[in-house]
Parts: C-alpha cells; structure tokens; sequence
C-alpha cells in the first residue's frame, strides 16, 4: 500500500513541521522576553521583584538546596515503605496463625516477618544515615 520511501518521507515531514514549531515557538519567546525586559528602565527593587516571581513560580515545592530534594524523595517513599511492611506482617501473622502445626507454612510467616523487620531495619539506618550527612554537609544557619 505505501513505499517504505513515503513513508521515511512522511516521517521527516513530522520531524521537520516538530522542529519549525519549536523554532518558532523559541523565537517568539525571545522575542516577547526581549521586549519585556528591555521596555523601560529598571532599578534594583524591580529586578529583585522579578527575580522573587520567578522563584515562587519556578519552584512551586520550595526547594533551595540538594539536601532537601533528596530528603522530600526519602521522606515520600518512608511512609508507604512502611504501610507496605505492615500489610506483610500481618499477612505473615495471619498466615502463622492459620498454619495448623505444618512446619513449611509456620517457617515461610517467620522467615516474613524475619526479612521485613530486616528491611524496616535498614531503612531506618538509612535514612538515620542520611539526616547526620545532611547536618554536617549543610551550611550553618
């Protein structure tokens, strides 16, 4: 039905209409850039204001420095870490409970809980870890 020619042409059709776009769209943001700054003459205040709206623009979750990037990641995946583990301890317990005296089933719940108590564990250390290198790397207040 269609070449393989028309169809590496239609794609470099799209590659280049993607390509003029973003050239435009680059362009006319320069250019409105450009009008803006360069529209009157501007003092110290005024280019603070401006630098103070782009922060709160620009960094909308009020990050200034690397540790506390890093800790909001930690301190996101902490909670369901946890919420994750004791879903497992109760299914371990559960499952210790309800095995009737058959060794494998009442070995498998111990060795759960053994190796979530583990992975709590070390995620605590972790992050206990982390926190001393942060108040030591970070600069003082």
């Amino acid at each position: 039905m269609f070449s393989k020619n028309s169809m590496k042409f239609n794609k470099l059709k799209i590659y280049l209409s993607v390509i003029l776009v973003l050239f435009i769209s680059l362009f006319g943001i320069t250019w409105c850039v450009q009008n803006y700054v360069y529209a009157g003459d501007f003092d110290n205040t005024t280019v603070k204001a401006l630098q103070d709206d782009a922060k709160k623009e620009f960094n909308k979750a009020n990050i200034g420095n690397p540790q506390t990037f890093i800790g909001r990641i930690i301190g996101f995946f902490v909670l369901p870490m946890g919420m994750i583990a004791l879903v497992w301890v109760v299914i371990a317990g559960i499952m210790y409970m309800t095995s009737a005296g058959n060794a494998e089933r009442t070995k498998k719940a111990a060795n759960i809980i053994l190796w979530v108590t583990l992975g709590m564990f070390a995620m605590l250390v972790s992050y206990i870890v982390v926190s001393i290198l942060f108040n030591f790397l970070s600069p003082p207040a």
